[in-house]
């Protein structure tokens, strides 16, 4: 009879034992999750320069352009068509300032040559640190200089995004 109330007491501490193990596995598997530590996003927020699905309906010897401040090295991405042609252009904004008011393509860091219409292009260009201009142009060659080109729709289907690094 000793025997079973021994075995029954040391039960009962091995239970108490486990219980107490297991209530603090809980409190520090809750604390960690309640850190974030299960639920961190598996990718950052993308941020958008031109939001997705947008139109641009640009006359022919016509530009738009979106104006970024790079504070380091920064990978623009997009994917879009137009209905025309249309060429792109990075520039610093000095260079942009020349085209509207001379007409023409003065300089240029980098062009994407002419993108013949119903084109699905893919865009990423990586941009060092300062302020830069992203240029569509529609135009068959760097000057503005013939109007009689038709406007082109220019589609932005995924939107002009920073890609995450």
């Amino acid at each position: 009879m000793n025997t079973a109330r021994t075995f029954r007491s040391r039960r009962g501490k091995m239970v108490a034992v486990g219980l107490g193990a297991l209530v603090v596995a809980a409190a520090l598997f809750g604390a960690y999750g309640a850190t974030g530590g299960f639920w961190t996003s598996a990718s950052p927020a993308i941020e958008y320069l031109v939001p997705k699905d947008s139109l641009y309906s640009l006359p022919g010897g016509q530009f738009f352009d979106v104006s970024l401040n790079v504070q380091k090295s920064t990978t623009v991405s997009g994917q879009f068509t137009n209905t025309k042609g249309i060429t792109l252009y990075v520039m610093t904004p000095t260079e942009v300032t020349y085209l509207s008011e001379k007409g023409t393509v003065g300089s240029y860091y980098w062009t994407s040559g002419r993108i013949a219409n119903l084109t699905l292009t893919n865009f990423n260009y990586t941009f060092a640190p300062g302020q830069w201009g992203l240029v569509f142009l529609n135009a068959d060659n760097p000057s503005l200089v013939n109007p009689s080109i038709n406007t082109t729709i220019v589609t932005i289907y995924s939107g002009l995004f920073i890609a995450p690094s």
